[in-house]
């Protein structure tokens, strides 16, 4: 089942510079932590021109009303627990 995170974080960027994101970024339709977390980066390498890094603050997962939905889908098809 793909998941929603949040993620808190900041950009190193080659020119020494370190940005902090204002909100959380919403990662949506990943498979886990990490892969949401890869997802930001790829993200990130296209629109910040001279990005190094990415420092992950938080990556937590988001429990809105779509996964509650899904959870009840994947029921009915007979895998409950992903």
């Amino acid at each position: 089942m793909n998941k929603t995170y949040l993620i808190e974080y900041h950009v190193s960027t080659k020119s020494g510079k370190l940005l902090k994101s204002k909100k959380p970024a919403r990662i949506n339709n990943a498979m886990s932590k990490l892969h949401a977390q890869i997802k930001l980066e790829i993200s990130l390498k296209n629109r910040v021109a001279d990005f190094k890094e990415l420092i992950v603050d938080s990556c937590i997962e988001d429990y809105d009303g779509s996964n509650f939905i899904d959870f009840f889908n994947d029921m009915i098809k007979g895998t409950p627990f992903g």
